[in-house]
């Protein structure tokens, strides 16, 4: 696999900040837990602005789960995990 292909587009805080997303989609890197992305994003003071953080809509990811499995089985366990984090 080219190791290219795999590379995420990056959003600055400021760029985030002017977009001002209604849900947002953190997928933690591969030298990040789920629980310091959380934490990282929840001291960004540009983040805390947004509405998707104000209406508890930021939802943090896995990157080992969202960006390395593929096939059925890894669309069966991105499905559970999208469904276990939007549950009311």
């Amino acid at each position: 696999m080219n190791p290219e292909a795999c590379v995420r587009p990056v959003v600055s805080s400021e760029a985030l900040a002017g977009l001002d997303a209604d849900v947002v989609f953190l997928i933690a890197s591969s030298r990040n837990t789920t629980a310091q992305a959380r934490r990282d994003w929840q001291a960004n003071p540009l983040a805390q602005r947004l509405n998707a953080s104000r209406s508890g809509r930021v939802y943090v990811l896995d990157q080992q789960l969202f960006g390395r499995l593929r096939g059925p089985i890894g669309e069966e366990l991105m499905i559970r995990e999208l469904q276990r984090q939007w549950k009311p």
